[in-house]
């Protein structure tokens, strides 16, 4: 966890040193921002995972209080969760507004794939829980993650990167960045393999990445972005605990024997524009994202997605008493789907054939005031049309219209205490619809019908600095109506649908920096970083389940590490992964999955000029079998069932980087 006063200090994001004026994507405009929010938030750069294994956005988020990022089924699956986002989903994220430098990987219906997101091509990382994300025009429960890639001003020149590991690991990328006088331009190809961790847990991913920048002067900028994914995993599913703590490292029968997979192509095109004139700024995007899914599950899916978008910002600093801004986004999605037997990872017998169409409209405006002394309010308000159309044509003709409207304001104050520390609280709704896999038959002809998620959130923290120890702290509690939960029927089926109340109290507490220098050596020292996540969430006085917890994350969650710094620029140390008590797996709360507790360590050297680095890392040094993550369902009766991942074992990773 980095809090604004603990990134390190990097090159200004203008296109060339010398021209002076509006910039994208500019980290010492991240910093002061974070420090201007009437809420909790995180930013951490790329120094906290360079020299470490990163292969997939739990690497990076580990230590943002706040943030539970479980691994699914090795490198790029995962469940993300913020303040209980997502708690249901399987394969997809969802409950986040997920950006790539301030532009949305989501697809118009809310959700997001993770291998769209290169862990080595992340610059710096912006966490905005809840509604603390409001700049962004982010609306939902969890908030925004934004993650900012280079740029030919920010990385010039070659860059280099390897690692290798267990499990048959292999990560590579190749970097070039270059600006001139009013241009630049950066481009990279990365490329991942595995043979994984299980059976059946093969996973290759390749990825080119580029952006070329133009500012003819110091009022005008303008970007556009090349991205482009294509990855093809195994998918090993989930087993028994019995069988987990026998051999954790086979697979479901029914994955290996039907060749489960899940085979993504994503390209997209996007161009970012800033014009600024004394106090007035507004910021354009403009996206478009094709997408392929190929998928031989349960059924055999196939998926074309055709996602565009439109976000326009104007913001007005009349100086640092106030600051007053206004968005518009438009996202506009449509995909047609087919589905088949499988037959053994082939496609047989049609089962159905659908199109899909999302839109997702949604208006903001924010005001940031000094009222008085070191007092700031801040007040603002998002207001959301969304449509979500379903088209089925086999083996029947039937269509479903949706159409949601909420409003989501917000209020928030923030003392500054001194010119390190600061405390807030703020009150806010958030707004959320139901994605397409939430609303139609899944794998079975027909459609659910659901409510918008919404919610009222109160939270209260600070911030601040005490000696060289950067600390941050936040509660939060949220009463929710027709939250999205999987649910069971009289009939005994499952389906995800609303619970009428439900309530996430949340704990978010992180701190890092030198906790002693100079110790045996001058300029030695003793560096700590911490996270801990407390997640309560429970439903409220349900007619079947009662008060029952809702499953889905840990309730407690800590990430640490301890490292001793040498004045060599050597660094070495151990790190921990902690759950400490077991979490419910179904509403009923009859199966719960076990505590766990891991020991890692890293050791890593960095030059000078820090042009040059070197890394070993070991993780679950103690080869403990443990229960990553799991499906959550509504009633397991206590018995044991095929609803546990296993988490990856005894594993040794050795990388090095290399820029000229």
């Amino acid at each position: 966890m980095l809090t604004p006063r603990m990134v390190y200090a990097e090159v200004d994001m203008t296109i060339h040193p010398e021209v002076e004026g509006v910039t994208i994507d500019n980290l010492q405009q991240a910093q002061e921002n974070m420090t201007n929010i009437a809420g909790n938030a995180s930013l951490v750069t790329d120094k906290a995972w360079t020299d470490q294994r990163a292969d997939n956005i739990k690497d990076i988020t580990d230590y943002m209080p706040g943030v539970i990022d479980q691994p699914r089924d090795g490198a790029e699956s995962n469940r993300l969760s913020i303040r209980g986002s997502g708690l249901a989903n399987i394969f997809q994220g969802r409950g986040l507004l997920v950006l790539q430098d301030g532009i949305p990987i989501n697809m118009a219906d809310g959700e997001f794939e993770f291998p769209a997101i290169d862990p080595w091509l992340i610059r710096y990382a912006e966490v905005f829980p809840g509604a603390n994300a409001l700049e962004y025009g982010g609306s939902t429960l969890g908030g925004a993650i934004n993650f900012i890639t280079p740029t030919g001003a920010t990385e010039p020149g070659y860059g280099v990167r390897f690692e290798g590991g267990s499990f048959d690991t292999l990560h590579g990328q190749l970097a070039y960045g270059q600006h001139g006088e009013a241009t630049d331009i950066y481009a990279t190809a990365s490329g991942f393999l595995q043979d994984g961790y299980r059976q059946q847990n093969e996973q290759q991913t390749g990825r080119l990445n580029a952006n070329w920048g133009w500012q003819p002067n110091s009022h005008f900028i303008n970007r556009v972005y090349l991205n482009h994914t294509l990855s093809d995993a195994e998918i090993p599913g989930a087993i028994s605990l019995t069988a987990l703590h026998s051999d954790p490292q086979q697979a479901n029968a029914a994955n290996d024997s039907n060749n489960y997979q899940r085979n993504l192509n994503i390209t997209r095109i996007a161009d970012k524009s800033a014009w600024a004139d004394g106090a007035n700024r507004v910021d354009t995007t403009i996206f478009y994202t094709y997408r392929t899914l190929d998928n031989p599950v349960t059924t055999y899916e196939f998926q074309h997605n055709n996602d565009t978008g439109l976000r326009v910002k104007y913001t007005h600093q009349d100086n640092d008493n106030r600051k007053w801004l206004i968005g518009f986004n438009t996202y506009y999605g449509h995909a047609d789907e087919s589905r088949y037997v499988n037959l053994d990872g082939y496609p047989g017998n049609a089962i159905l054939d659908r199109n899909l169409y999302a839109s997702t409209n949604e208006l903001y405006g924010q005001v940031e005031q000094r009222l008085i002394g070191q007092l700031s309010g801040i007040v603002g308000v998002q207001g959301a049309y969304d449509m979500r159309n379903i088209d089925q044509s086999f083996p029947m003709i039937a269509v479903q219209d949706k159409y949601y409207a909420g409003l989501s304001p917000k209020i928030g104050l923030r003392y500054n205490v001194d010119d390190i520390t600061q405390i807030y609280g703020n009150v806010s709704r958030s707004f959320e619809p139901p994605t397409w896999s939430e609303l139609s038959g899944g794998n079975n002809p027909g459609f659910h019908s659901l409510n918008a998620q919404t919610a009222t959130t109160f939270e209260i923290g600070s911030r601040g600095q005490w000696n060289t120890i950067n600390w941050q702290a936040a509660y939060y509690h949220s009463w929710l109506h027709d939250e999205f939960v999987n649910y069971q029927f009289s009939n005994g089926s499952t389906n995800t649908i609303n619970a009428a109340r439900s309530m996430h109290d949340g704990i978010e507490l992180g701190m890092g920096g030198d906790i002693q220098q100079n110790i045996w050596l001058e300029r030695d020292a003793l560096v700590a970083r911490a996270a801990y996540t407390f997640s309560h969430f429970n439903l409220d006085h349900d007619p079947l389940y009662g008060n029952n917890t809702l499953p889905g994350v840990p309730e407690h969650y800590l990430r640490a590490e301890l490292l001793y710094r040498h004045p060599s620029h050597l660094s070495f140390g151990p790190n921990v992964e902690v759950s400490p008590q077991p979490s419910p797996v179904d509403l009923t709360n009859t199966l719960y999955a076990p505590a766990y507790a891991l020991l890692g360590a890293r050791a890593f050297w960095e030059s000078d000029d820090q042009k040059f680095g070197f890394y070993v890392e070991g993780r679950n040094l103690l080869d403990s079998h443990y229960v990553a993550t799991y499906n959550v369902v509504p009633n397991a009766s206590g018995v044991d069932g095929n609803y546990f991942y296993p988490g990856e074992g005894r594993a040794l990773y050795v990388g090095f980087h290399y820029r000229y």
